[in-house]
């Protein structure tokens, strides 16, 4: 810290003349988010460094290249109808690996994750209706103003949500369907915008007829969602596109629609997780190259093998590992060459839990943002 002091003192004004002193820029980098909100209370300086733009965009492009500034968050269900939010240290299958609860007075219980995008997490409370957006690495967060909803006498309404960003805004899609018995009546798409701090109703919406059962998942400006056609008992791959606010379809690959499919990013490509009992086929797409099978994972030894639902999150150790989310209540690393598997297990009494990569960013949700203290 004294060193802080000098360089914020006597070297304030030669800083400034030079306009920033790359040196210290790039160290500072490396820090976590957590010791660089503790540097803004050093000088104005540091504060107004860390505070900025420009700094806030290369510390996010820093951590998006640098494994130690990746996280998985955790959004468990427990039976008696509580919600919690865990963390997962850093991506790494080090030994007595422990989640770890979230301190947060205002998202302590009943809410849940939909979405993560850039540092942000976007936060629904089912029983209230209300949506937040929340970087837990800063400590502060943004309660969404309500969206204008049609509501159906004696129906009920099935939410699912995405959270992207494109050209320095960020925004969260909420997909609205009513249902009467079983049948669905009508479907709402909402955007909000958190530049605007409002939100817009998409119109044109081809897939009306469709069941949206999942959130969906970002990925270089688009948000994707798997869904779910009841007459013809088929999935579509939907995208929209931030920028332009339009759907459209893509080809999916050649899986079984009577496995369980779970549409996600893995390895920063669109992914595909077709699971049949004790196994599930990895599917990825990348740029210009149409859907392949990367990887087959078995888990016939272990014993979260009867669980249908396998879920990737993301790899390690130089893509010999994969973390998976199996079952209800189970996260694992799988040994891709030895095809063993290393079970953790979410606190007693969960029945089901969201799990998202998260990174630590300083991304900023505007003067009217909160603290989460």
């Amino acid at each position: 810290m004294e060193v802080l002091g000098q360089n914020s003192g006597s070297n304030h004004e030669e800083m400034s003349e030079s306009g920033k002193d790359l040196a210290i820029e790039f160290a500072i980098l490396r820090l976590p988010v957590e010791m660089l909100v503790r540097f803004k209370c050093v000088s104005q300086y540091w504060r107004d460094l860390i505070n900025s733009e420009e700094f806030q965009s290369l510390y996010l492009h820093h951590s998006n290249t640098s494994r130690d500034k990746f996280h998985v968050f955790v959004s468990s269900r427990r039976r008696q109808g509580q919600k919690n939010i865990h963390k997962l240290g850093f991506v790494d299958d080090t030994p007595n690996q422990v989640l770890q609860e979230i301190y947060s007075k205002r998202f302590k219980k009943d809410y849940e994750i939909v979405g993560s995008c850039n540092g942000l997490i976007c936060l629904y409370c089912d029983m209230e209706f209300k949506l937040a957006l929340w970087n837990p690495f800063t400590r502060r967060y943004k309660m969404l103003p309500m969206a204008k909803v049609n509501r159906i006498q004696g129906g009920e309404q099935h939410l699912s949500h995405g959270l992207g960003c494109v050209k320095d805004d960020y925004k969260v899609v909420q997909i609205i369907q009513s249902f009467k018995k079983g049948n669905l009546l009508e479907t709402e798409i909402k955007v909000y915008s958190l530049k605007l701090n409002s939100w817009t109703k998409v119109e044109d919406f081809p897939f009306g007829g469709s069941d949206f059962p999942n959130n969906g998942c970002f990925l270089d400006g688009d948000l994707y969602w798997l869904a779910w056609t009841k007459p013809t008992a088929k999935h579509l791959l939907v995208r929209f596109e931030l920028e332009a606010e339009k759907f459209d379809q893509l080809e999916l690959p050649n899986v079984d629609d009577s496995a369980e499919l779970h549409l996600g990013v893995l390895g920063g490509c669109l992914s595909m997780c077709e699971s049949k009992e004790d196994s599930a086929v990895i599917w990825v797409v990348k740029k210009r190259v149409p859907w392949a099978v990367q990887d087959i994972v078995r888990l016939e030894d272990s014993d979260q093998a009867s669980y249908f639902k396998i879920m990737p999150l993301a790899y390690t150790n130089k893509g010999k590992k994969l973390l998976l989310a199996v079952g209800f209540n189970t996260l694992l690393w799988y040994d891709l060459k030895d095809n063993e598997a290393k079970e953790f297990f979410l606190p007693r009494f969960t029945k089901g839990f969201e799990a998202v990569m998260c990174i630590e960013s300083l991304v900023s949700l505007g003067v009217d943002s909160k603290a989460d203290e």
